[in-house]
């Protein structure tokens, strides 16, 4: 009988702790996406979610890990102040705090905020009769020609479409701290 009871309660334990630590990640999952969000209204940019996916990723489980209620926070509102602390630094300063140190400010106000990754923004231009045109980034469609768009610095592909059929395609460097255009016109890639 006691075994049986012990065998139980290993069993259920990390179950419970499991669903627990989803349910967490899942909500703090939902909160740094709609941080994320807001900061693409008030800084007028696109912020490409599937380029971005870890970054959420990485708030939700960072957050999860700690206790949100040492910082009288619950876990949706840290995950949604450390994304949109990350996500603002990126689009001003083209560049963001690490994850970790965010969390780690949040809750106890230590941990620098060095920044370091490295973030670009890249506005793309079309004909202005253009507003059709999808604009595809790393095999992504992000957006559309007028938008500007939140990246990593370093290399990325950039197509330009219309109705599926690229128009336009090219191989670009994200410079970090820089606002860049790239633009489609005439066929002709310019960044």
């Amino acid at each position: 009988m006691k075994i049986a009871l012990l065998v139980a309660l290993a069993i259920i334990i990390p179950t419970s702790v499991h669903a627990e630590d989803r349910d967490c990640r899942n909500r703090a999952r939902g909160a740094a996406t709609a941080a994320a969000s807001k900061v693409e209204s008030s800084q007028s940019v696109k912020i490409p979610l599937s380029r971005w996916r870890s970054v959420i990723e990485e708030i939700a489980s960072e957050v999860c890990k700690v206790a949100p209620a040492r910082a009288g926070l619950t876990a949706e509102q840290m995950a949604a102040a450390a994304a949109d602390k990350f996500f603002s630094s990126a689009v001003q300063l083209g560049a963001a705090p690490e994850v970790q140190s965010i969390v780690a400010h949040l809750v106890d106000g230590t941990g620098g905020l060095a920044r370091s990754t490295r973030t670009g923004v890249v506005s793309a231009s079309c004909p202005s009769r253009s507003k059709t045109i999808d604009v595809e980034i790393g095999g992504s469609t992000v957006g559309k020609c007028g938008n500007r768009f939140l990246l990593l610095a370093g290399p990325a592909i950039i197509r330009f479409l219309r109705s599926g059929n690229v128009i336009c395609q090219g191989n670009m460097q994200v410079d970090p701290e820089k606002e860049q255009t790239c633009g489609c016109d005439a066929r002709a890639l310019s960044c």
